[in-house]
């Protein structure tokens, strides 16, 4: 058993390492320059001595080989360096933002156990009915929908168009996040896993039914 765990964790080595070097690559390609955007963001007009300094300060006028060295060693020290555009630690960044991404993913899950279990429950019960359909028609929904597509386009109706919750800047959408408007994004962050619960809760209770019936 050790042996397999052993050569299982090795074989997960050079998949990381192709995933930091094809995040290292898509970064590079990107047309935005990072020094230049840490300027913009900061309100400092980038001249070419301050953008030459701040390159400098990045390691972006390193060879791409050893920048990809230094990519790699901070994140196995898991020291990710500091923003390319507040300049600012990345765990700062990371840490500020944490609250509101395990409250979110605390109640998009409990959204999608409240809904699914029941819902897949009467549509084994009521086979064909019209819990029936409306649960596969949500199943097909959540399976097929980008969720960032969702999220923009329930920002757009509920902010914009219905006025449902406040605003459009940014500390409205910050807001948007809190106990008081959990619902909303929850219904972006619970579609998936709402889809798939409910079609395993389906499967179990159409199993329960049919042992159910052999038994009597």
């Amino acid at each position: 058993m050790a042996t397999y765990i052993s050569k299982r964790l090795l074989a997960v080595i050079p998949i990381v390492l192709f995933a930091i070097f094809l995040m290292f690559l898509l970064i590079r390609l990107s047309p935005v320059d990072p020094a230049e955007a840490y300027l913009s963001a900061a309100h400092i007009h980038p001249t070419d001595e301050i953008l030459a300094e701040k390159r400098h300060e990045f390691g972006l006028d390193q060879p791409l080989w050893m920048q990809y060295v230094q990519t790699v060693k901070g994140i196995v020290l898991l020291d990710f360096g500091n923003s390319f555009v507040t300049n600012t630690p990345v765990w700062q960044e990371v840490a500020a933002r944490m609250p509101a991404t395990i409250q979110l993913a605390l109640s998009s899950i409990l959204l999608a156990i409240a809904i699914s279990i029941p819902l897949g429950f009467f549509s084994a019960v009521y086979k064909n009915g019209a819990i029936d359909h409306f649960s596969r028609l949500l199943s097909f929904l959540g399976a097929s929908i980008p969720q960032f597509w969702l999220g923009y386009l329930l920002i757009f109706s509920l902010f914009r168009q219905a006025g449902f919750v406040p605003g459009g800047r940014e500390r409205d959408l910050a807001a948007f996040c809190t106990a008081q408007s959990d619902f909303v994004p929850g219904i972006d962050c619970c579609l998936h896993p709402l889809a798939s619960g409910q079609c395993t809760g389906r499967a179990g209770a159409a199993v329960c039914l049919v042992c159910a019936d052999a038994g009597n």
